[in-house]
């Protein structure tokens, strides 16, 4: 004899249950979602190559410089080619009566207030002649007479460039002129405008690699 299905059983069974029916079917779906999610997550990560990073040598704390930019270093001081040493720029009385300073402003009679120097100045004779301190060739010429006289820029090989200022109207050389150490370029006069209330005397600057140094630094003093 078969049995009848007790259909009112059943459907009050899932009446009085339907709460912790729906419960564990969302239990169930969440752990589902959570294990595709997983699964993937592992797939995407076991299918991703590292590229190793190579490091160049000497690459390490390399700052990038922008054009033009000055960054002095006293820790660092630039290396130079010492086949040639340089020479002092006058002859007979002079005197520095102005160090460089990049780090400590100097005060300027001339500007009426402090500012940093980028060379030294060098007084003597008015018209004393004025000679280069390396051999090199005449990169330019100004005669800018409101700001720095008349200016002689000559480039070596070794990476130097030496920048003459002050100078009196008759230059002895001109642009793309090679100049061997110790010929003249010009005299010292009192062109600088910036400087003009200073006595005659010459505006010399240095830069090594792009860099301003210290010419005094550089400089062998001559028997006066």
């Amino acid at each position: 004899m078969e049995k009848k299905i007790n259909t009112k059983a059943i459907s009050a069974f899932f009446k009085r249950n339907l709460y912790y029916i729906l419960t564990g079917v969302c239990i169930v779906i969440i752990a589902t979602v959570i294990t595709v999610a997983v699964v993937l997550a592992n797939a995407n990560q076991s299918g991703t190559t590292n590229t190793p990073v190579t490091e160049e040598p000497g690459d390490n704390n390399v700052v990038d410089e922008k054009p033009g930019e000055i960054l002095p270093d006293v820790d660092d001081k630039p290396t130079i080619d010492e086949e040639e040493d340089f020479i002092f720029p006058v002859s007979g009385n002079y005197e520095i009566f102005r160090e460089f300073s990049l780090t400590e402003p100097v005060y300027s009679a001339e500007l009426g207030h402090y500012a940093v120097h980028t060379g030294i100045d060098i007084a003597g004779e008015e018209n004393a002649a004025v000679v280069s301190v390396l051999s090199g060739v005449v990169e330019s010429i100004s005669d800018r007479l409101h700001s720095d006289g008349y200016t002689v820029t000559i480039k070596s090989d070794n990476g130097i460039t030496c920048v003459y200022s002050s100078l009196g109207s008759d230059l002895k050389v001109a642009v793309g002129d090679t100049v061997e150490q110790g010929q003249q370029i010009g005299v010292i006069s009192t062109s600088y405008d910036n400087e003009h209330l200073d006595a005659a005397h010459l505006h010399f600057e240095v830069r090594v690699n792009g860099q301003l140094v210290n010419p005094a630094e550089y400089l062998v003093a001559q028997e006066k």
